[in-house]
């Protein structure tokens, strides 16, 4: 906004015809800076309110369609309500879409009216409305076509240097094994990516201020009165001029030296920062891989039998207390059956058998309870429990503590969730076990939090959360990662 602000400023002064100093742009802006704060933070609310807005609705379309049952059935099994769900949400979506993008063609004009006249903001969004009026579709068509070209820019860029940077890589990787030759070519592209981004940011951000800024000024009397604009052929002299100065054998040495101490630099840092990958601690998910049906003795077993270090298990309780493992709030996914685990007695689905058949005995592809799975994979893989809530269950943990304690397993097993309070339960009850996290997005520093691992989603994991983990003497376990690459 500030930004805007100021480049907004620069233009006015252009068309009075006045020079445009550093000075007089601040002292222009600076006393109006707590304003277009005040216009910030409306405008950041606004879009959160037309966010709920589309999020009402789609929610809306998921309760009529994909509520019945858990979701993850309706992500497996593609039925019809699937199709009705996205008709219905992308029907809402587009009428949304539109309909925003028309109250901010309107809108857009209050923030030059405001810096241009000493009126309220409410007054300068009356102002804006009146300037666009008819012209609102003329406004957003050329905004869009603007920012479609400078999208279009930064993709043809950054593509032809991705391009010759992977082409030159392969050329070194054939004629040397030496990583440094390869990490200078890294920091050299990750150098020349930021510097376009910052140059063909600058310049259109900077285009297209100036046309809001013709469109707000082109029916005054200061617009009529004004400099006229320089056309293409004129911008690409000056342009060509400015370039012809700088291309100068002193100025291209100087700015090459620049960026090769830079590249060096860089690429330093990114060897620095390379982990040591020599071992790779591995949990098989939800009990193990496929084909075998999901935390099942079917899948432990897969588990066990490829080397896995862990089996992350999902873990809830059944009506009548029974702790058994399964993922989803009810069976619809892995045995076609709609009843919730939480409504159904343990013997009333004990004889269930899941899918997909594997070929292994239909006894290993039940629904097993926790009891079965410690004793079935006691000294053999690390159990690693999830508390999965899909409503209010204060005795999951106890229930969960008691089991692994009747087996003597405190010490050879971790338990995790991704609701802070039954963690704290189990600090309470049994401090010894293991106890983690599981974060898919997260707000704030989740190394402070009161466990000893953090369970987080593969594309939230950076070093700075790596490095801040460790100084905690807390583990990162990363979700989830089915390829080597």
């Amino acid at each position: 906004i500030v930004r805007f602000a100021g480049l907004f400023q620069i233009i006015h002064l252009d068309i009075q015809r006045k020079s445009a100093s550093v000075f007089s742009v601040v002292s222009t802006i600076a006393p109006k800076v707590p304003t277009l704060f005040k216009i910030s933070i409306l405008s950041i609310s606004g879009a959160v309110i037309l966010i709920l807005i589309a999020g009402a609705g789609v929610g809306l379309s998921y309760l009529i369609f994909l509520s019945e049952f858990d979701i993850n059935y309706y992500l497996a099994s593609r039925p019809d309500e699937w199709t009705y769900f996205w008709v219905s949400a992308g029907t809402w979506l587009i009428i949304w879409f539109f309909s925003a993008l028309y109250l901010l063609g309107r809108s857009f004009l209050a923030l030059p009216a405001y810096i241009d006249s000493n009126i309220t903001l409410i007054n300068a969004l009356k102002k804006s409305w009146e300037i666009t009026g008819s012209q609102t579709i003329r406004l957003l068509r050329l905004l869009g076509f603007s920012v479609a070209i400078w999208v279009l820019t930064v993709f043809v860029f950054e593509s032809t240097l991705l391009y010759t940077v992977t082409v030159v890589a392969e050329w070194v990787t054939e004629t040397t094994s030496r990583v440094r030759p390869l990490m200078f070519l890294a920091g050299g592209y990750f150098l020349i990516s930021q510097l376009i981004r910052v140059i063909l940011g600058f310049l259109g951000f900077s285009f297209i201020t100036s046309l809001v800024s013709k469109f707000y000024f082109e029916n005054t009397m200061l617009y009529a009165e004004g400099r006229q604009a320089p056309g293409l052929s004129e911008l690409s002299s000056r342009l060509g001029s400015f370039i012809t100065r700088w291309i100068q054998p002193v100025r291209i040495l100087i700015i090459l030296a620049i960026f090769f101490v830079g590249s060096i630099f860089t690429s330093g840092y990114m060897l620095s920062e390379i982990p040591d990958s020599e071992h790779v601690t591995i949990s098989a998910h939800r009990g193990g891989s496929p084909p075998a049906p999901e935390n099942t003795l079917a899948s432990i077993e897969q588990a066990i039998a490829e080397g896995a270090d862990y089996t992350e298990i999902d873990v809830q309780r059944t009506a009548d207390g029974v702790v058994v493992l399964l993922h989803d709030a009810d069976l619809m996914r892995v045995a076609n059956d709609p009843r919730r685990i939480a409504n159904v007695r343990y013997d009333e689905i004990r004889d269930l058998v899941q899918v997909p058949n594997n070929g292994t005995p239909p006894e290993m592809r039940k629904i097993v309870t926790l009891n079965e799975f410690l004793q079935h994979s006691r000294g053999k893989i690390i159990p690693m429990i999830e508390l999965k809530y899909y409503s209010s269950d204060p005795n999951l943990v106890p229930d969960v503590v008691q089991i692994i304690q009747n087996w003597e397993m405190e010490e050879e097993v971790a338990v995790m969730s991704m609701r802070l309070q039954p963690l704290r339960k189990l600090r309470d009850l049994a401090p010894v076990i293991k106890r983690g996290f599981v974060s898919s997005v997260a707000v704030g520093d989740l190394s402070r939090l009161p466990v000893q691992f953090l369970a987080v989603n593969q594309s939230q994991i950076n070093s700075g959360l790596v490095r801040s983990a460790h100084r905690q003497n807390m583990e990162i376990y990363a979700w989830t990662v089915n390829n080597p690459d």
